[in-house]
C-alpha cells in the first residue's frame, strides 16, 4: 500500500492557529517532529496567503496600513523637461547652429501657437 502524503499546507494553518506569534522558522522546526518537512520560505509563502485572503485567521495588525516609505530621487519637478521649461535663454552654440533643447522649444513654441506663421509673427514682434 502506498504511503499517504500529509498536508503540508493544512499543518502549517493548523500550527498558526494555535500559535499565532511563531515565525515561519519556528513552525518549520516545530512541524519537522511531527514529520512533515517544510522550510520557512515555504512557511512564509503559505502565511502571507492565508494573510491576503483575510478569512478571520490573518495575523494580528493585517488590516493596519503600512506606514508608508519615503521615496528617494530627485524631487518632482526636476528632471529635463522642467529645465528645459525654466530656461527662457537661447544660445547659439559656437558653429552658429541651434542644439537639440533650442529645438525642442521652438517645436513647443510652435504647437502652442498653433502654426509656424504665428509663430513667427510673435517672434517678429518681439525683436
Amino acid at each position: 500500500m502506498a504511503k499517504r502524503k500529509k498536508n503540508k499546507s493544512l499543518a502549517i494553518r493548523e500550527h498558526y492557529e494555535q500559535f499565532p506569534s511563531d515565525k515561519p522558522k519556528a513552525i518549520s522546526e516545530a512541524l519537522k517532529s511531527k514529520g512533515i518537512t517544510a522550510g520557512p520560505a515555504y512557511i512564509s509563502m503559505i502565511l502571507s496567503k492565508l494573510r491576503k485572503a483575510g478569512d478571520g485567521a490573518a495575523a494580528e495588525g493585517a488590516g493596519e496600513a503600512a506606514p508608508q516609505k519615503k521615496r528617494r530621487g530627485r524631487p518632482a519637478g526636476s528632471g529635463k523637461k522642467a529645465a528645459a521649461a525654466k530656461s527662457t535663454a537661447v544660445a547659439k552654440s559656437a558653429t552658429g547652429r541651434f542644439g537639440f533643447e533650442e529645438l525642442k522649444l521652438a517645436k513647443q513654441l510652435v504647437s502652442q501657437m498653433g502654426n509656424a506663421n504665428a509663430a513667427k509673427q510673435l517672434i517678429d514682434a518681439l525683436v
